[in-house]
């Protein structure tokens, strides 16, 4: 996927132990039940489930697992690379290192930012012909995220005006969809999402 920024990070950072423990403890203060390890592990399962659905031109799939910002920015980027007659392969991807790196909780949303390194392979195809545009479909690239993840505490705290046009959105509209300007919509928000995918550093 498309990249926000990058900005260079030291050489041992996938082996580097992080001390994430207080970030740990305040996301406990607001979710008790918190399980850092498994946090871990359902993120990084999401992100490979995105992947995946990104590689094969279809993001509808994972739909609940996405914010309805991202989830209408990485349409509009496959509709484009559609266009171009293109697609962006993701695939083998390998965890090799993940740590917590901060949390906020505003208006009954919490929202966990996560640092993650993964091996992965990321080259451009052509869609008819499978044959690669840019990239290596055999070299390994590291990669450094940025993630993060967001669910409402409570079943209160869910949307209530569309991202994209502000619409008001209707509790008794069960569509996916604006009625006004059409977006689709992720209505119910009370479990984790992936709200910003972040490409720190890449090598």
């Amino acid at each position: 996927m498309k990249s926000n920024k990058k900005r260079k990070l030291p050489r041992n950072t996938s082996t580097k132990v992080h001390n994430d423990k207080d970030i740990e403890n305040k996301i406990k203060a607001i979710l008790p039940d918190f399980d850092k390890k498994q946090f871990i592990t359902d993120s990084f399962n999401t992100f490979v489930e995105i992947q995946n659905a990104w590689t094969a031109l279809d993001i509808t799939p994972v739909q609940d697992k996405l914010t309805d910002e991202l989830f209408n920015m990485y349409q509009s980027q496959i509709d484009g690379m559609e266009l171009k007659g293109e697609k962006n392969v993701m695939a083998d991807m390998k965890m090799l290192n993940a740590w917590l790196k901060d949390v906020s909780n505003e208006n009954g949303i919490i929202t966990i930012t996560t640092g993650f390194v993964i091996d992965q392979i990321d080259y451009m195809a052509d869609i008819q012909t499978g044959k690669v545009t840019s990239g290596s479909d055999t070299i390994k690239m590291r990669v450094t995220y940025d993630m993060k993840f967001r669910m409402a505490i409570d079943s209160k705290a869910k949307l209530n005006k569309c991202p994209n046009c502000g619409a008001d959105i209707s509790n008794s509209n069960s569509s996916t969809i604006c009625e006004y300007c059409r977006s689709k919509l992720v209505l119910e928000n009370t479990k984790w999402v992936l709200t910003e995918l972040t490409v720190l550093d890449q090598k």
